[in-house]
């Protein structure tokens, strides 16, 4: 979403955002917010998805990789309707970003799912 590239764009050149500014981790805890609050509707697994992939990247930027693998792990549990080409995109997606934070066990599984 648009908000979420101005946030990260104006916190990787260190300009505040609004009067106070945001922490990392008040734009994650929105985030979370805004996961939690899409998983109510059975219809918004796209966004919860989008969302959370969102929130992961944030997550990796600021090497918080525990927090990351949270984020990643509620993507696995979204119920999506998709074709076979689609859940072997969002496994292979899955995978790397596993990676990229470090989990290679859990990388490799989905390497192979």
């Amino acid at each position: 979403c648009a908000v979420s590239v101005v946030l990260q764009e104006r916190q990787e050149k260190g300009i505040s955002i609004g009067a106070n500014g945001f922490s990392w981790e008040e734009i994650v805890e929105k985030y979370r917010e805004c996961v939690n609050h899409y998983a109510k509707y059975k219809h918004a697994g796209i966004i919860e998805t989008e969302a959370s992939l969102k929130a992961v990247m944030i997550l990796i930027k600021h090497r918080r990789h525990l927090l990351a693998s949270e984020f990643l792990q509620n993507i696995v549990f979204i119920n999506l309707q998709l074709s076979d080409q689609e859940k072997i995109q969002r496994f292979v997606a899955l995978s790397t970003l596993y990676k990229q934070i470090g989990f290679g066990r859990k990388a490799a599984f989905f390497q192979r799912v």
